[in-house]
């Protein structure tokens, strides 16, 4: 993953970070996993499209994100 970060920012191609399953990760225990996450990734939480294909939990955020990506 920070292999092909590097690599989409060298050649200034755009990206979006997407972190799947949050529906796994307890609500009480969400926001400290974010923050490890955001940290592991050296990003900020808000930079970070958290989903979940099974709840669709920002599917339809990230939908759009794919779009715009590809206009």
């Amino acid at each position: 993953d920070h292999q092909m970060r590097a690599w989409l920012k060298v050649h200034a191609l755009p990206y979006r970070l997407v972190a799947n399953k949050i529906d796994q990760v307890k609500a009480s225990r969400r926001q400290g996993q974010q923050k490890r996450v955001a940290q592991g990734l050296e990003s900020s939480v808000a930079e970070i499209q958290w989903v979940s294909a099974t709840e669709g939990l920002g599917m339809a955020s990230l939908r759009q994100d794919v779009v715009k990506l590809l206009e």
